[in-house]
């Protein structure tokens, strides 16, 4: 018997806008188109009352949202940079945060002295206050600060008092309670399972809440207790696998914390750090794992790969056009890859589009060799190619497709390139990722591993036998 020696090549694909990354990303060097979508009035795309900008979002639709603080306005930008105004309300506080939610509705707030507010807009346009001024018992919103809408319709608001719910029945509670101390709520995140993540700026804290209401302690001032500490927690977000990333505003840094609670700096920042970040103040995370954090008063925008890769996106030159990115707040992902930062005091928002359009990952870094490489053959078509199998007796090569997200439903794509270490597919209609195992026409090497170490589990239909042994 023959053991087939070389593991699977991994590689995911955003079938949207085809944006090619990485399951386990390790992204070819890659810059970034960068444009002003929208403005104030005379510059870019401009309008008369977008003034200040401090937040943005992305809809399950692929749109932009925005809100502007001095303007107290709110605008979608949609497909072939389409803009509507979706909020323009008489008496309105200052905007502060925006959101998605489902099919269409939109949710904005900001703050005032006593008129704090959450709205809710509807596709139609019809606009409905959710929170005015008080939450739940009684509780002030007070000092709005971000807001989330979990997988259930629940929409969260962060503010300087308490953290709260408003029901998809209209209900409003407060969490003043159960995360303790938390001072100065800043940021508010909610993952699949629909736990909530909460940021306490004053208290330089962060916690976790499942939703059987267990509270768990994730970060504190001491942040990884080895020398990196974390002071001021500006922002929370979390990705799929249930890390959850922070940002402190004062010692300028982004810190991950592991479901297992390991904590990792993952960017060092400030007066003596590696990067040129100051004063991180938004941060978000794409549908692969990758982080991409703006700081404010370093006008810049950062993006950390599931590698530890950091990379400036955006500095304070902006486009490079005369518009240049000054004090950059609020950011967002969409799922082909594109980022929005939205520019505080110039009045602008930036959407930066990938400009290399491959993404390449190891085969879980166990092995030698040329990684797997996606690139666009021609409109309907996708060419993968990568390296030879270190094993002499494998002759030819497996390709599996799976849906990104669910990195256990990989099928047969092609059985046998013919000994040929590329191939071109069909651009598949859904997001998803490739795996490319070597084969001997009797056996297949290994699907690789998992993020957590483990082997990927085998195909449920697969093209030969599993067995593998190690390369030279």
């Amino acid at each position: 018997m023959n053991d087939v020696s070389r593991s699977a090549r991994v590689v995911s694909i955003f079938a949207a806008g085809l944006l090619f990354c990485t399951a386990l990303p390790l992204f070819a060097e890659i810059s970034y188109d960068v444009q002003c979508i929208i403005g104030d009035e005379g510059t870019c795309v401009g309008f008369r009352d977008f003034v200040e900008p401090t937040d943005v979002a992305v809809d399950a639709s692929g749109n932009v949202l925005a809100c502007a603080f001095a303007s107290r306005t709110a605008f979608r930008i949609g497909a072939y940079g389409l803009i509507t105004q979706i909020f323009d309300e008489m008496g309105a506080p200052h905007l502060t945060a925006i959101a998605a939610g489902a099919g269409g509705v939109v949710y904005v707030g900001g703050h005032y002295p006593l008129s704090d507010r959450v709205y809710r807009v509807d596709p139609n346009g019809d606009v409905e206050i959710v929170i005015f001024a008080w939450g739940g018992e009684g509780i002030p919103l007070g000092g709005l600060s971000d807001l989330a809408v979990d997988g259930t319709g629940n929409v969260w608001a962060a503010s300087n008092v308490a953290i709260h719910r408003v029901a998809p029945d209209g209900t409003v509670t407060s969490e003043g309670d159960q995360f303790h101390p938390c001072l100065l709520p800043s940021g508010v995140a909610v993952d699949d399972e629909n736990t909530v993540y909460v940021s306490c700026r004053s208290s330089s804290r962060a916690y976790k809440m499942t939703t059987d209401g267990t509270v768990t302690l994730l970060i504190d001032e001491t942040g990884d207790q080895a020398g990196n500490t974390f002071e001021w927690a500006s922002s929370v977000a979390v990705d799929h696998l249930g890390n959850a990333y922070v940002t402190g505003s004062i010692s300028d840094n982004v810190f991950r914390i592991r479901p297992d609670g390991t904590i990792d700096e993952i960017l060092d920042g400030g007066p003596g750090g590696t990067y040129d970040l100051e004063e991180p103040e938004h941060l978000t995370v794409d549908i692969v794992g990758n982080v991409y954090v703006t700081g404010a008063s370093s006008s810049n925008a950062f993006r950390i790969d599931t590698d530890g890769t950091v990379t400036e996106i955006i500095d304070s030159t902006g486009d490079g056009a005369g518009r240049p990115l000054m004090r950059a707040l609020g950011i967002a992902v969409d799922t082909s890859g594109n980022v929005y930062v939205a520019s505080n005091e110039n009045h602008f928002v930036f959407k930066l589009s990938p400009s290399v359009m491959a993404g390449r990952v190891p085969d879980g870094g166990a092995s030698p060799g040329v990684p797997l490489i996606v690139t666009r053959h021609d409109e309907s078509s996708l060419r993968l190619t990568w390296g030879s199998s270190c094993a002499a007796t494998d002759t030819s090569y497996s390709v599996y497709r799976g849906d990104l997200g669910d990195f256990s439903s990989h099928t047969p794509l092609v059985c046998d390139t013919g000994g040929l270490a590329e191939a071109t597919i069909a651009t598949p209609a859904d997001s998803s990722y490739f795996l490319v195992t070597p084969n001997n026409s009797d056996y297949e090497g290994s699907l690789g591993n998992r993020s957590d170490g483990t082997q990927r589990p085998a195909s449920t239909a697969p093209c030969l036998i599993r067995v593998y042994g190690e390369c030279p």
